[in-house]
């Protein structure tokens, strides 16, 4: 809140070193405000890190331990730190390490990086970058491994199809502990088996997936120009229905029913609601 009462938004937080005139002042918990005309420092922030503030009628000096670290000037009834420089904030970035492809890997749900995934990451994301690893130091930890492994596969290996909407995968996760905004407490998910790419809609009951089905159909068909032939799901009532079922047939649509209590025959529906929650 600023001065007339009036609430901006920090779109940032972190935690930055202004070089002085002597040594360094490290902030903490600084926050990026995009709508504020001038750049602020915490008095107490600075106090609590073990400096000296002084103020007189012309000057402020902060110091610690006898070291003077930095000399404001007043100038009508603010003091201006003069010995901070000015660093702007792609200069703060580049102060700041490239961050590992171990992080990346946490951040994005633990997914496999491959060797062209840091050109990719790049690519993606501005303002950041990620670290080069050697070759030889690309290593996939055991923990995650083993985290990842499930049942084995029932059905063994099958050819992943070529075409786009030859099969979608769907599956429905919740119900959540929490409502969304507007009441949800389920979400579903429809995924390509040819491109990976993946749909996801929020559902206040379970009954809602034909509507949010036809939705994503006349999407999909429309960008490709192509129909969804095959719709692979559990054995759920949702997915069941007559006429969900009347629906398919009429657009000649075939539906592939796993049998009940073997998620390993909707494996890929099932791991991407895993992925979701474990990145929520």
């Amino acid at each position: 809140m600023i001065g007339n009462g009036k609430e901006i938004t920090a779109v940032g937080e972190g935690n930055i070193r202004s070089p002085t005139a002597s040594v360094s002042i490290f902030l903490a918990k600084v926050l990026h405000v995009p709508d504020i005309e001038s750049n602020l420092i915490s008095v107490a922030s600075i106090v609590d890190q073990g400096f000296r503030v002084e103020f007189t009628k012309a000057q402020c000096a902060v110091s610690k331990e006898r070291t003077l670290q930095a000399i404001g000037k007043r100038k009508g009834n603010i003091y201006y730190l003069t010995g901070l420089q000015e660093i702007g904030l792609a200069g703060i970035a580049r102060m700041g390490d490239q961050t590992s492809q171990e992080t990346w890997h946490r951040r994005i749900g633990h997914r496999s990086l491959s060797p062209q995934s840091p050109t990719k990451i790049k690519q993606s994301v501005r303002g950041f970058d990620i670290q080069e690893t050697r070759q030889e130091e690309r290593v996939v930890g055991e923990i995650c491994m083993e985290g990842k492994q499930t049942r084995d596969s029932l059905t063994g290996e099958r050819k992943r199809c070529e075409e786009i909407l030859r099969t979608i995968h769907t599956d429905i996760c919740g119900p959540m502990p929490l409502e969304g905004l507007m009441g949800e407490r389920y979400f579903v998910t429809f995924i390509d088996e040819m491109s990976g790419r993946m749909a996801i809609a929020l559902l206040k009951q379970k009954s809602e997936v034909f509507e949010r089905f036809k939705e994503y159909q006349a999407r999909v068909e429309r960008e490709t120009g192509k129909k969804i032939k095959e719709l692979r799901s559990d054995g759920g009532g949702e997915y069941t229905g007559q006429l969900f079922r009347m629906y398919l047939a009429e657009r000649g649509s075939t539906q592939k029913i796993g049998p009940p209590y073997t998620t390993e025959h909707n494996d890929r529906a099932e791991r991407a609601n895993r992925t979701i929650m474990e990145m929520v």
